[in-house]
């Protein structure tokens, strides 16, 4: 029985911490396309420390060329291109 709790309760975090990555993806995106750069930066620069992915590095990329930080763009640009050569507008959702 000590098992099945300790075996749940590790399960529950588990899914804890993946909806809470989820969900600075979800949020970053939505504030993206809101117009709120900042915002989205932060959220995903968090995300991406956690779950390095192409199409957030790409969301970086575009919400620092909005901001006109060209050279974090570029950087961002590249992660993303190195994880993934075919990361594109369409594929990222943008």
């Amino acid at each position: 029985m000590k098992t099945f709790m300790l075996a749940s309760l590790i399960i529950l975090a588990m899914s804890t911490a993946v909806l809470a990555e989820t969900t600075h993806y979800t949020d970053a995106v939505a504030a993206y396309h809101r117009g709120n750069f900042g915002k989205a930066i932060a959220l995903l620069e968090k995300y991406v420390q956690q779950k390095p992915n192409a199409n957030a590095y790409y969301f970086l990329g575009y919400a620092h060329y909005k901001t006109k930080n060209y050279l974090e763009s570029m950087k961002y640009f590249r992660e993303a291109y190195m994880i993934d050569p075919k990361v594109s507008p369409v594929a990222a959702g943008r």
